[in-house]
């Protein structure tokens, strides 16, 4: 009889330490959430660039969207500009054929871009 009470503890510690061990990942994989410095994005494939220029497939531009923000956005209903990083709308010079966009205060992280100007030629 007490060779069947052994081999019934087996099974309930072998419970307990698998307890333990999910409570101790669960406790882990919390913390990491929390961690202010990370961002996390569930995607279902690796993006094939984070090259602003080259991306096209979906996954690239889900998470390019998170790290560039884009002067204007479009209005889901109306399909008017909102402006995001620009302060107003855009103003079309006809001698110049360009727009001027004034942009919001905003922090960059290169000082090299503090003033920038673009032009086409």
């Amino acid at each position: 009889m007490k060779r069947n009470q052994r081999h019934l503890s087996t099974p309930c510690l072998s419970f307990a330490v698998f307890v333990i061990l999910m409570l101790v990942n669960f406790l882990l994989t919390c913390s990491e959430v929390r961690a202010a410095n990370h961002i996390k994005i569930g995607l279902l494939e690796e993006p094939k660039t984070l090259n602003i220029l080259r991306a096209s497939d979906t996954w690239s531009r889900r998470i390019l969207s998170q790290i560039y923000h884009p002067l204007f956005i479009l209005e889901p209903d109306t399909l008017d500009l909102i402006p995001w990083m620009a302060e107003s709308d855009p103003v079309y010079d006809e001698a110049t054929l360009s727009y001027t966009v004034k942009l919001k205060p905003v922090k960059w992280s290169c000082s090299a871009l503090r003033t920038v100007s673009l032009s086409s030629g």
